[in-house]
């Protein structure tokens, strides 16, 4: 069986056609609501969705955690995917997600905006090659995207992946538990759009996020801690990108 987890926080415009369309890719759809106050919950239930509520706006980790243990208590789920709430994912990709961890063996397939085309502004993209670099520094895993949330697991990576992170950091934190557990991740590449401004500062975001990497590394690789000052040349000199037309 294979399951998609979905997290959202007012997500109303986006969820039902989103849910619509990954229904037709999985076998179950699990939407995440994380203390919305829109119409979100009532649409995805009305798009075919199992919809599991926090109590209130608890973070983006926070969701995906009840995600994972919503699969992991369900013996049937052989593969999670995990998909943002905003619509900018193309829930077509999952098959070529399937086929990737099935011809190269691969417990976590990440989807990298980084190895395909995207229309962020060029001050993301640095900020996203900077954390990028940071994570691969400090979990010994080098990825091309390490904040993509459009994700597929295995039945052993849903069962090993144990995440603390209640915001934004989780990715990252996934890809230190995976060099843990000796998960093994590779990447495909992926399309996306951003439609208008950001909802939240990406510098506040991108800032917490390395702050977190910082403290996983000192936790887990102290030795790797130094190499972090060069984690902006680092994002200059490997970071990857095809910007849309």
């Amino acid at each position: 069986m294979i399951a998609a987890a979905i997290p959202i926080y007012n997500e109303a415009a986006a969820i039902g056609g989103l849910v619509a369309a990954t229904r037709k890719q999985v076998d179950e759809v699990l939407v995440v609501d994380d203390g919305s106050t829109d119409v979100g919950v009532r649409v995805a239930e009305a798009a075919g969705a199992t919809v599991l509520r926090l109590p209130r706006n608890l973070g983006k980790g926070a969701a995906l955690q009840a995600g994972l243990a919503w699969a992991r208590n369900r013996a049937g789920v052989n593969q999670l995917v995990l998909l943002d709430g905003d619509g900018q994912h193309d829930p077509a990709d999952i098959g070529r997600f399937l086929d990737a961890a099935r011809e190269r063996s691969l417990d976590i397939v990440v989807g990298s905006r980084f190895l395909g085309q995207n229309n962020a502004p060029l001050y993301r993209l640095f900020g996203l090659h900077v954390l990028t670099a940071a994570a691969a520094l400090g979990s010994g895993i080098r990825l091309t995207d390490s904040q993509s949330g459009y994700r597929l697991l295995s039945r052993r990576a849903i069962d090993e992946l144990f995440v603390r992170e209640r915001a934004f950091a989780v990715e990252t934190e996934m890809q230190f538990v995976a060099a843990r557990a000796g998960l093994q991740m590779g990447e495909i590449p992926i399309a996306i759009r951003y439609a208008g401004p950001a909802r939240r500062s990406p510098v506040v975001h991108g800032v917490s996020v390395l702050l977190q990497t910082i403290k996983m590394t000192a936790l887990r690789r102290p030795w790797r801690l130094p190499l972090l000052i060069a984690t902006p040349l680092l994002a200059i000199r490997f970071g990857r990108t095809r910007r849309a037309n």
